[in-house]
């Protein structure tokens, strides 16, 4: 497993412990077609279902805007 592949599991991991469903390297269809997410996080809080979108970078350096 490469270091990014382990850096999205712990991500996941993350999420799961506090009791959410996460889901690495998920496909979500858009407004524009289909989209790989890196941990797609779904849940519930205070009784308001939500759907999150988590990018994992691991980049030893800065991250273009591009």
């Amino acid at each position: 497993m490469h270091p990014w592949q382990m850096y999205q599991q712990e991500a996941a991991s993350l999420f799961r412990t506090m009791g959410f469903s996460a889901f690495v390297e998920e496909r979500v269809k858009g407004a524009r077609g289909q989209h790989e997410i890196d941990v797609w996080v779904t849940g519930t809080l205070y009784g308001v279902s939500f759907r999150w979108a988590v990018e994992c970078k691991a980049w030893q350096t800065s991250i273009p805007k591009e």
